[in-house]
C-alpha cells in the first residue's frame, strides 16, 4: 500500500521485538500510563462526553486529549498489549521511521478530528470511551492492508493466520460501550494518514535512523534471523544447526562425486544439500508461489524454485526449507 521499499519481516528469539524499537517503547509506556492513571485518577467514569474536548483553554484541551492515552480498566491492558505486539510486524515491514511517523500522524489527526467535532451541537450527546481505541483501530486497518492472509494451520476447519489473535483482541476492545464513533474516526484517520505520511515528516529522519534508536533496548550479542512474513516460528535451535552442518559434511564425504553420478544419493540428502534429485522437469512451479515467497523476504528465485519443487508446491513447507538452508535475507 505504501510506496517506499519495505524490509523483510524478522522474528527473533528471545526478544520478539527485534527491529521494532518503537513498538517496544509503546509496550513499555502504555502499561505505565494506564497504571499511573488508575492510581492517580479520582474519576470513576469509563467514558466521557465529546463536548468535554472543547478547547476552552490549552490546559483543558490537553486534559481532554489525555483520556485517549489510557484505559479506565486495567484488564484492557492485555488485549492492548497483544495488539501492540502484533503491530511490530508493520514496523518491521515499513521501517521504524515510517511507522513512527504514521503512528504520530494518526494520533494528531484523531485529536484534530475530535476537537473539531466537539464544537458541534450534538457533542453533548456523543459519549466516547477512555483509551486509544481510535489509534488501535487505525493501526489495525494498516495491519490488514500490509500483512497478507496466509494460513499456517486450522482449528475446527477455521484457518489460523497472523491476523487471528489481533482480530480477537480488537473485538474485545470494541465490546466497550460507545465504541462506534471512535471506530469510525479511526477509519477516517487511517484513510488520511496513509496518504499524507509520505509527505509529512513530523520527526527528523537523521535522528530516527541513528544507531542508538534502531538498537533501542536490544541486546547486541544476538543475531536476528529473517523469517517468512506471516509464519511466526521460533528460530531453529543452535544445536540443530550444528547437527545439520555435521551431517552435511559427512554426507558430502560419503556420497560426493561418485554418488552424484550413479544416483545413489538418498532422498533425504537432497534436502540437506539443496538438490532436487531430478524433479525440476516433473513439477511445475507457479510464478504466484514464487512471488509470495519473495514477498515473505526470500530473494533468490532459483533457491525458491528448488524449495517449491522439494515441497511439492506447498508454500509453507518451502519457506521452512529455505530457512533450513539459510536462503532468507
Amino acid at each position: 500500500m505504501f510506496s517506499p521499499n519495505r524490509a523483510s519481516f524478522v522474528v527473533h528469539d528471545p526478544s520478539y521485538f527485534r527491529n521494532a524499537p518503537f513498538s517496544k517503547l509503546l509496550m513499555l509506556l502504555f502499561p505505565i500510563c494506564t497504571t499511573a492513571s488508575a492510581v492517580l485518577r479520582n474519576d470513576e467514569r469509563d467514558s466521557y462526553k465529546l463536548s468535554e474536548l472543547r478547547p476552552n483553554s490549552l490546559h483543558s484541551l490537553l486534559i481532554g486529549l489525555s483520556k485517549h492515552l489510557f484505559f479506565s480498566e486495567l484488564q484492557m491492558m492485555i488485549p492492548a498489549a497483544c495488539l501492540i505486539y502484533s503491530f511490530r510486524l508493520i514496523e518491521r515491514h515499513l521501517g521504524s521511521s515510517k511507522f513512527m511517523h504514521l503512528f504520530l500522524l494518526q494520533a494528531f489527526l484523531s485529536g484534530a478530528l475530535l476537537t473539531a467535532l466537539s464544537s458541534l451541537a450534538v457533542a453533548d450527546y456523543v459519549v466516547l470511551p477512555f483509551g486509544p481505541i481510535i489509534n488501535f483501530t487505525a493501526m489495525y486497518a494498516v495491519f490488514l492492508m500490509e500483512v497478507p492472509f496466509v494460513s499456517y494451520g486450522s482449528v475446527f476447519g477455521l484457518p489460523l493466520t497472523v491476523h487471528t489473535m489481533p482480530m480477537l483482541m480488537l473485538a474485545q476492545l470494541l465490546l466497550l460501550d460507545n465504541f462506534l464513533i471512535s471506530s469510525c474516526i479511526g477509519l477516517v484517520t487511517v484513510a488520511l494518514s496513509t496518504k499524507a505520511v509520505d509527505r509529512l515528516l513530523l520527526l527528523p529522519s537523521k535522528w530516527l535512523d541513528s544507531t542508538w534508536f534502531q538498537n533501542f533496548l536490544e541486546p547486541s550479542t544476538v543475531v536476528a534471523l529473517p523469517i517468512a512474513a506471516t509464519i511466526e516460528r521460533q528460530r531453529i535451535e543452535a544445536m540443530d544447526a550444528l547437527e545439520r552442518q555435521f551431517m552435511r559434511s559427512q554426507m558430502n564425504q560419503i556420497y560426493g562425486g561418485n554418488g552424484a553420478q550413479n544416483g545413489a544419493i538418498p532422498g533425504y540428502i537432497d534436502r540437506l544439500l539443496g538438490t532436487v534429485n531430478g524433479q525440476e522437469n516433473r513439477i511445475e512451479v507457479s510464478e504466484e508461489s514464487i512471488q509470495q515467497l519473495m514477498d515473505m523476504g526470500f530473494r533468490d528465485r532459483d533457491a525458491i524454485r528448488i524449495a517449491l519443487i522439494q515441497a511439492g508446491g506447498n508454500i509453507h513447507e518451502a519457506a521452512n526449507i529455505l530457512l533450513v538452508n539459510g536462503q532468507a535475507q
